[in-house]
């Protein structure tokens, strides 16, 4: 069974002494379908941010200054693009993250300093309880915020997850007239009058004579779309 799981955790300062405690911590079993372990990733800080977000804000203090930590560089460069920018799955998630802690702070964790880990693997209550990176997280998070790493190199260009860009080009009416028709004269008039069908948003062409302005209107109609015919030729 494969899961993902995230841990939060309250850092206070007094006087001279940090202390450090495991506030709350939650696993989500993995859905059912494949899933990419940097999706799983993904869905591992999604579900950091919820807990936040359900929680702190109902804390009976002022609101504290949060930290978010991941151990995948991927979905810190996930999150700091446009959601726009990815697949519907990722766009969706990244979405949901930048609502839940947007103006937080996120940084990048070494894996065997995440505790989020302990939960993922799924290890025995016995080892949780007498684990210490467990109940009170790593090592550095008990000294100053100084001490604390940081994503020092710039994050990866990754194109995994990308939103792929597609442009069709369909036939449209005026290509088919500039097709059908040989004699220009009677091109340019059918074009006029379908413009002018157009334009007017009526079903059905006047019986009106085409004004001269029409016809220099159908005509420049008609030599964009031969352009345009060209040059996809």
């Amino acid at each position: 069974m494969i899961k993902f799981g995230a841990a939060l955790y309250v850092w206070v300062r007094y006087r001279d002494h940090v202390s450090v405690h495991l506030l709350s911590a939650k696993t989500r079993v993995a859905p059912v379908k494949t899933i990419s372990l940097l999706r799983l990733e993904l869905c591992g800080a999604v579900l950091l941010a919820d807990l936040w977000a359900s929680i702190v804000p109902e804390l009976p203090i002022p609101p504290p200054t949060s930290q978010f930590w991941t151990d995948s560089t991927i979905v810190l460069a996930w999150f700091n693009k446009p959601p726009c920018s990815w697949s519907t799955f990722v766009a969706n998630l990244v979405s949901s993250m930048s609502k839940s802690t947007s103006g937080q702070s996120w940084s990048h964790v070494r894996s065997e300093d995440n505790p989020a880990d302990l939960a993922s693997r799924g290890v025995s209550t016995a080892e949780l309880s007498s684990s210490s990176l467990w109940c009170h997280g790593p090592d550095w998070l008990r000294r100053d915020p100084e001490y604390w790493p940081t994503l020092n190199n710039e994050l990866p260009d990754t194109q995994l997850e990308q939103r792929v860009q597609c442009q069709t080009t369909a036939p449209t009416l005026l290509d088919d007239v500039s097709e059908r028709f040989s004699d220009y004269g009677r091109a340019l008039r059918v074009t006029a009058y379908i413009l002018r069908v157009a334009t007017k948003r009526i079903s059905t062409p006047s019986t009106v004579h085409l004004t001269n302005d029409e016809l220099l209107s159908a005509e420049r109609a008609l030599i964009q779309t031969s352009s345009i015919i060209e040059h996809a030729t």
